[in-house]
């Protein structure tokens, strides 16, 4: 019992509520709730509890709208989770108070999740009781029904006949409750009433109202349709034209594939005249068809994990980039300066379109602050290209280490492949470099496929292609001692640690010396 109140809900006043009785909706419990389903053939069931002010409040829209369906073939019921703890089981419920559809035998269930209001419970039943579309007799009556949180989706018919382009849209009504579906004679009075710019009587269209943006968006019919043309097409435009980077627009970019611009910004500090979401603002319903405007909010734990995949500085701020996950997670930057407009921005977006720009490429910034003396040389991406892949490399033997700063069994690692760089170190073993690379902060190029880390590549001099290192489980310093001297170029020294601090030493002693000679 107190593992079910400590779940999400939308009571947030502990007031005790009470659900009065009504002619209109019976009350079931676990005792009789299996004979009730056997004898009623639908049922739409409110789950509550008694503290619930919420509860409360929208039980009375929920009778109201069970009184629209008394002698129709559904019954409105009611059930106290306090007193039914098998029912919470047997439905999963984590939350109230929380409504479900059943028709007969539990065949077809559907969770209720809109407005709780009596229009828009009206509506969620009359879809799963009679048609899952709703045809307007006048706009008067969708003004009734129109809802300010849920899109309206329009079809606007040439004639009573339903053709094979309504069938569809009526078969994609049915498995999809996040929108209400309308269908009307496409008049000319009817055109006026919703502010259709298109008067053209010959072409059916739907129309997606939404209340929570400043604008419709009309689409003409002029082939026929399918259902995931029309899936796609109206999950483009149903959505807002900006919306925050959340669970939503997660699954929209890395599931659905849908390319996005999002916007990193602080919303408290802005160096520029005009603000980017203003712009964005402007911008967004132009590009809805191939692009989905995000707002990054920075208030989201995943956020940060985002920032780091693309490998964004917070002081780069505010900032564009266009995160194309139909090509293996690509990504462009456009960064936002004093010249800053509408035109600078769709520029950008244009040459995105037309495959104009260079993918951007994950790269840390190269550290300036490491000791000349130090063996390991740390890449970025980049620098990965010029430094390694393309680089001939005529008199040296690289060796390069792929590595995750994550990884456990990395940071083990790299004690021994430092030990090894300090064994031939670079100012007596002229021909060989050591190398070191986080394949999570910086991008490889993709014919670079790293299975898993440690991973150890060795490039001959005068080869650009690598010999890759295998290895079981554990990386020893024997292991790879043995494959630098399998496969290198030239004959290495092995250096002590007494022999490195006396080179040094005297590098520093000269460099001292050539200052004091030029003062």
């Amino acid at each position: 019992m107190k593992i079910l109140f400590s779940f999400i809900s939308f009571c947030s006043f502990f007031i005790y509520a009470k659900i009065i009785p009504s002619d209109y909706i019976i009350s079931l419990n676990d005792n009789n709730f299996d004979e009730a389903l056997e004898n009623y053939k639908n049922i739409f069931i409110e789950f509550y509890v008694t503290y619930c002010d919420y509860c409360l409040s929208f039980y009375n829209n929920f009778e109201e709208a069970s009184k629209l369906f008394e002698n129709e073939n559904i019954t409105f019921v009611k059930v106290n989770l306090e007193e039914n703890l098998n029912l919470i089981k047997r439905y999963n419920i984590d939350y109230y108070p929380y409504y479900l559809l059943i028709k007969k035998n539990e065949n077809f269930k559907r969770i209720y999740k809109r407005s709780y209001t009596k229009n828009e419970f009206e509506l969620f039943v009359k879809k799963h009781l009679y048609n899952s579309v709703y045809h307007l007799s006048s706009f008067e009556i969708f003004e009734k029904y129109n809802s300010n949180n849920i899109p309206s989706i329009i079809y606007f018919l040439n004639s009573k006949a339903k053709n094979e382009n309504f069938q569809i849209y009526n078969n994609y009504s049915l498995s999809e409750d996040k929108y209400n579906f309308f269908s009307i004679l496409k008049s000319k009075e009817n055109l006026n009433n919703f502010n259709i710019t298109n008067k053209n009587i010959s072409n059916e269209l739907i129309l997606i109202k939404k209340n929570f943006d400043n604008f419709n968006d009309e689409i003409i019919i002029n082939t026929s349709l399918t259902y995931d043309y029309l899936f796609n097409l109206i999950r483009t435009y149903a959505i807002p034209n900006i919306i925050k980077f959340d669970d939503e627009s997660r699954k929209l970019i890395f599931v659905e594939k849908k390319p996005g611009l999002i916007l990193f910004r602080d919303p408290g500090n802005f160096k520029i005249k005009d603000k980017p979401e203003e712009i964005l603002q402007k911008i967004c319903k132009e590009i809805k068809p191939y692009l989905q405007c995000i707002i990054s909010g920075l208030m989201n734990q995943d956020e940060p994990k985002l920032i780091e995949f693309l490998g964004i500085n917070y002081s780069d701020f505010p900032i564009f980039f266009i995160l194309d996950t139909r090509k293996n997670f690509s990504f462009y930057k456009f960064e936002i300066n004093d010249n800053f407009n509408y035109f600078s921005l769709k520029n950008f977006i244009d040459k995105w379109y037309k495959n104009l720009l260079k993918e951007n490429i994950k790269s840390e910034k190269i550290d300036k602050f490491i000791s000349k003396d130090y063996p390991i040389i740390k890449l970025v991406g980049n620098n990965f290209e010029k430094e390694i892949k393309f680089n001939k490399h005529e008199n040296e033997d690289f060796v390069v280490l792929f590595y995750k700063n994550s990884c456990v069994k990395c940071q083990s690692f790299y004690s021994v492949y430092e030990k090894i760089a300090f064994k031939y170190y670079f100012k007596v073993n002229k021909h060989i470099k050591f190398f070191k690379i986080d394949i999570e902060l910086n991008d490889l190029p993709n014919d670079y496929y790293i299975e898993k880390v440690p991973f150890v590549y060795f490039y001959k001099a005068n080869d650009l292609n690598y010999i890759k290192l295998d290895y079981n489980d554990v990386l020893y310093e024997k292991d790879l001692d043995e494959f630098i001297l399998k496969y290198s170029s030239f004959n290495l020294k092995e250096v002590t640690q007494s022999e490195i601090n006396c080179i040094n030493n005297e590098e520093h002693l000269d460099e001292k010396n050539k200052k004091e000679e030029d003062l």
